[in-house]
This record gives C-alpha cells, sequence and structure tokens, in this order.
C-alpha cells in the first residue's frame, strides 16, 4: 500500500512538473513575440527565458566529486559573477546562482528549503546539497545561495580560502540590490512567476538566511538591505580566520585575487578583470518581468478572447476560399 502511495504520489509530481513545463514553454513563447513587438532584445528574451524556465532543465552533469577551495561569502550584487568569470578564467569551475538555474539544480535547493522552514538548515541536508554541488564538479562557489553556506564550505575544507566580494559602501550595495534582484521578493510570490517556478519556499530561505526578509508589501526595503548586508560582512571577519579571508572589490582587480591563491607570473592574467552582470541591463530584465506580472490578470482573460477572435477569423477565410 504503502508503496503504491508512493507511485502515486511521483506520477502527481512529474504531472505537476510537467504542466508547468509546458505553461512555462506556452507563456515564453507568447511573451518572445510581444516583447520582440515592443522592441526588447533577443537578449533580454532570452534572460527572461532561462528564468522561465530554470526549474525545468535538465539535471547538471555529474563528474568526478570535487573539493571546493576557493569559496565565495559576498551576496549577490557584489561583482559575484564577475568573480565568477575570473575564477573560471583562472581553471575554476565556480557554482554561481547561474549555475543553479541554468543547470537545473533549482529544484533540489527547493527541496532543501521545504524541508527547512526555519534557520539554515541540518548539517545532513546541507551536505547533501553540498555533494550535488561536489559531484557536478564544482570547485568553488561565489554569490546566492551558495555564500549563505561558506561556513559548512569550511566545514567540509577546512583550509578553503574564503573571498568575499564587497561594495564600496552598504548603501552602494543596498541601491544596486534593491533596484536588481530585490525585487523578485515582489515578483516571485505573485503569478505567473509563483506558477512556473515553483521555488517560493527557496527564495524564502534565502531572504531570511540572508536576514532580508521582505515587509508586508512582499517589498525588501533599502533600511533592510544596508542593515543586512552590515551584519553579514562583519559575521564573515568573524567567523573566518584572517589568513584565509580576502575581502575583495571588483575594482581591485587580479592583484589581490592572485596573491591569495598564491598565482604569480603567467598565472595571474594581464587581461582586464571582468565586468559582467551590470545592474543596468539587470534592471531592465526585472521591470520587464514586473510589467508581466502586473499584467497577468488582464492577460488571463485577454488571451481567450483574442485567441477565439483569431480562431474564428480563421475559420471565415477558410469558409471564403473553399466557396471560390
Amino acid at each position: 500500500v504503502a508503496s503504491d502511495s508512493c507511485q502515486k504520489m511521483q506520477r502527481q509530481a512529474k504531472g505537476s512538473r510537467s504542466s508547468r513545463y509546458l505553461g512555462a514553454v506556452a507563456f515564453v513563447l507568447v511573451s518572445f513575440c510581444v516583447l520582440r513587438a515592443c522592441g526588447v532584445t533577443t537578449k533580454t528574451v532570452a534572460d527572461l527565458a532561462m528564468i522561465l524556465l530554470s526549474s525545468h532543465t535538465a539535471d547538471l552533469q555529474v563528474s568526478e566529486p570535487q573539493t571546493v577551495s576557493v569559496i565565495g561569502a559576498g551576496f549577490g550584487r557584489t561583482g559575484s559573477d564577475s568573480l565568477r568569470v575570473a575564477l573560471n578564467h583562472l581553471g575554476y569551475k565556480t557554482y554561481h546562482m547561474r549555475e543553479v538555474f541554468d543547470g537545473g539544480h533549482l529544484k533540489y535547493w527547493d527541496e532543501f528549503a521545504r524541508a527547512t522552514p526555519e534557520g539554515l538548515g541540518t548539517d545532513h541536508d546541507i551536505d547533501k546539497l553540498m555533494d550535488r554541488i561536489s559531484k557536478a564538479g564544482y570547485n568553488a562557489t561565489t554569490d546566492f545561495p551558495a555564500c549563505l553556506l561558506y561556513r559548512h564550505f569550511l566545514r567540509r575544507n577546512p583550509n578553503g580560502k574564503v573571498i568575499l566580494s564587497v561594495r564600496t559602501s552598504p548603501e552602494v550595495w543596498a541601491t544596486s540590490y534593491t533596484s536588481t534582484i530585490g525585487r523578485f521578493s515582489w515578483i516571485g510570490v505573485r503569478p505567473p512567476m509563483s506558477l512556473l517556478m515553483g521555488s517560493q519556499e527557496f527564495f524564502a530561505w534565502v531572504h531570511r538566511n540572508a536576514r532580508l526578509s521582505p515587509g508586508p508589501d512582499d517589498v525588501v526595503s533599502f533600511a533592510t538591505a544596508v542593515s543586512a548586508y552590515k551584519q553579514w560582512i562583519d559575521d564573515v571577519v568573524a567567523a573566518v580566520p584572517p589568513n584565509q579571508l580576502l575581502i575583495h572589490k571588483a575594482q581591485d582587480g587580479w592583484g589581490p585575487i592572485c596573491e591569495f591563491l598564491q598565482l604569480s607570473g603567467p598565472a595571474c592574467p594581464s587581461i582586464p578583470y571582468p565586468h559582467v552582470n551590470d545592474g543596468a541591463s539587470l534592471a531592465v530584465t526585472v521591470t520587464i518581468l514586473e510589467a508581466i506580472t502586473i499584467a497577468w490578470p488582464y492577460a488571463i482573460v485577454a488571451l481567450p478572447c483574442a485567441l477565439t477572435f483569431f480562431c474564428v477569423r480563421c475559420a471565415r477565410r477558410q469558409g471564403k476560399s473553399k466557396r471560390a
């Protein structure tokens, strides 16, 4: 009986994922046509498609398990994506929020978050998550959500090197955060994102453990962001041995990173330090998602009407051509 019940639950879960996948595909196709007609660039549309379809992609490819030796402890919007590109250039394989979306790991973070309604999580559950990262071949991390587990990466590798990416001030970071990824706290709990991604628990886990809890309006305030950022930096500095910690701003470039990782000569790149995922481009993507969220109730009503109109129109044209 228990086996039959488990199988039934698995079929229901698969059916739910399939329904969300089909809905996401349909929504992306419609959105693509509308947004391109409005002059939105193909790159921006592709970024939106990645977000909407992220929870339905294939799992990350399994390789030889790796030890995470470079641990990024900085929040998102601290140059964490530029740091990812930099570490990859140095030969690392770096785990970042981008990899969570692209690689199909969102479902594992979601499962972990659902099992962790309070706090950070048990060592056992966190180790299962880290094992997946290790088996996927990653040996470095940056950005949310992995930065929230920096203590546990150190627990598993006490000799690990921790890079705390920062901005020039808490206020500069809070401005960037609240104008870009901080706005996902409002978008993620409303359709269509809440229906398509099924990852509300994951985002709630991130907000809770980063002390970035949204207010009653589902928005993270500027003051909350400033306070959370200050507390996080203080926590990391207090927790990590000084000889294993590098506090790094993107403006510092390659030099401090190469010295910290003991790279010299040709091993330290002479090319400009990466600058990717700028706030202006990301803000455009988020603004479009907000517009879609606001327009969604009207689209639910308008889309069937439009489809009916076009079907009737096509039927009339076919009827005229047959009579002719």
